[in-house]
C-alpha cells in the first residue's frame, strides 16, 4: 500500500501536467553533463553500496534531476495526447523515448543521489534505503507496463485499455477516482513528489554543511 504521506496534491499535478497538449513534438532539454551509465539500476545500486567508488557531492545534481522530471512529464503527456488523437505510432515511439530517459535518470539517481546520501553518517540510513526501495519498485512497475505496450504497439483495439492504465478514467464517481489513483500517472507523480520534497532538500543541505555551493543554472 502506498504511503499516504506522499499522495500527490493538486498543486503538484498542476505544475507537472500543464503541458500544452497541442504540441506536435516533445523536445528533451539537452544538458552537457556526463551520465554514469550502468547495465541496469541494480548495478548502480551495488556500486554505490560497495564502497569501491568514491561518490562526491555534485552541486548541479538536483537541478539536473529536476530537469529530467520536467522532460519525463512532458513526454508522458505527449504519449497520452497522441494516443487520444489516434496517432498510435507516435504514441508508441514516444514510449521508447520516455523509457530511455527514465532509465538514464534512475541510473544516475541511484548512484549519485542515493549513493551519496547513504555515505553520510548523520543520516538515517535505514530511512534512505527504505525510500530507495520504494522508489525503485514504482519505477519497475511503470517500466514493465509501458514496455509491454511498446512491444505490441498501441492500436484501436487496445488504446482504451492503455489510457486506463496510463491516466485512469475522467469523472468524480468512486470508480473513476480509484482508477486515477491506481494509474501510472499517479504512481510517477508520487515518486517524483516524494524525492523532490523529502530527499532533494536533504542532499542540498549536505552541500551547504560541507561548504559546497549547490546553485546550478537550473535552480537560479
Amino acid at each position: 500500500m502506498r504511503d499516504s504521506r506522499i499522495r500527490s496534491n493538486k498543486g503538484f499535478f498542476a505544475r507537472f501536467f500543464s503541458i500544452n497538449a497541442n504540441k506536435e513534438d516533445v523536445s528533451v532539454k539537452k544538458t552537457s553533463r556526463t551520465r554514469h551509465i550502468f547495465r541496469d539500476s541494480e548495478d548502480a545500486f551495488l556500486v554505490a553500496e560497495s564502497g569501491k567508488t568514491h561518490i562526491s557531492f555534485d552541486s548541479d545534481l538536483i537541478g539536473f534531476l529536476q530537469d529530467d522530471h520536467k522532460n519525463l512529464f512532458g513526454i508522458f503527456q505527449s504519449i497520452e495526447t497522441s494516443a487520444r488523437s489516434g496517432d498510435y505510432q507516435k504514441s508508441t515511439n514516444e514510449i521508447g523515448v520516455f523509457l530511455k530517459l527514465l532509465r538514464d535518470h534512475v541510473f544516475e539517481e541511484n548512484f549519485k543521489l542515493y549513493g551519496y546520501l547513504k555515505s553520510c553518517d548523520p543520516l538515517d540510513i535505514n530511512g534512505v534505503i527504505e525510500m530507495q526501495a520504494e522508489m525503485r519498485s514504482i519505477q519497475i512497475i511503470v517500466r514493465k507496463e509501458l514496455e509491454g505496450y511498446q512491444r505490441v504497439g498501441i492500436d484501436s483495439g487496445n488504446v482504451k485499455k492503455f489510457l486506463m492504465l496510463l491516466v485512469g478514467k475522467t469523472g468524480n464517481d468512486p470508480e473513476s477516482v480509484a482508477s486515477r489513483n491506481n494509474s501510472l500517472k499517479t504512481a510517477l507523480a508520487e515518486r517524483i513528489q516524494t524525492e523532490e520534497s523529502r530527499l532533494y532538500p536533504v542532499y542540498k543541505s549536505l552541500g551547504n554543511i560541507n561548504g559546497v555551493s549547490n546553485t546550478s543554472e537550473y535552480m537560479r
